[in-house]
């Protein structure tokens, strides 16, 4: 399943059930259009720039964000020493941004299942990794740094 479902189809598939949901059955708008829609664009914002500083950072050690490769050094500088899971948090910030910008309430509450599956299936598929990989190292920057902010 993992060779398949790379990390930010979650956030897209739970995005698109929950407009699915909104659109079909369940159109809660919960915000006014003027506030939902800054507010909207205020996170997603926040979630590129959260992001293009984690590829910054990937960028400066010569990694890929990619998850099929192989990581080399362990990242825990810039957006790193603020956060263990920095694109993780930009995909969760654009899904209720997306959700505030549609003002729906079933795209904005797509962010749980998004989050319960990075958190408990992809993060700690990774931190195994990392952890395996990096030993005490790792293990001092996950105490130092928390997992998400």
């Amino acid at each position: 399943m993992s060779r398949f479902f790379i990390p930010p189809l979650l956030p897209i598939m739970f995005t698109l059930l929950g407009m699915l949901v909104h659109y079909t059955f369940w159109r809660i708008e919960p915000f006014s259009t003027l506030w939902a829609t800054v507010c909207g664009m205020l996170l997603i914002v926040a979630a590129v720039s959260v992001a293009v500083l984690a590829f910054r950072t990937f960028s400066r050690h010569g990694e890929s964000v990619a998850i099929n490769v192989p990581t080399v050094t362990l990242m825990n500088e810039g957006i790193y020493a603020i956060s263990r899971n920095p694109i993780y948090a930009s995909f969760l910030l654009s899904v209720i941004g997306i959700g505030c910008i549609l003002n729906s309430a079933a795209v904005i509450l797509a962010v749980i299942p998004t989050f319960i599956l990075m958190n408990w299936y992809w993060i700690a598929k990774e931190e195994r990794y990392l952890y395996r990989k990096f030993g005490a190292e790792y293990k001092e920057y996950a105490r130092r740094v928390r997992r998400w902010v």
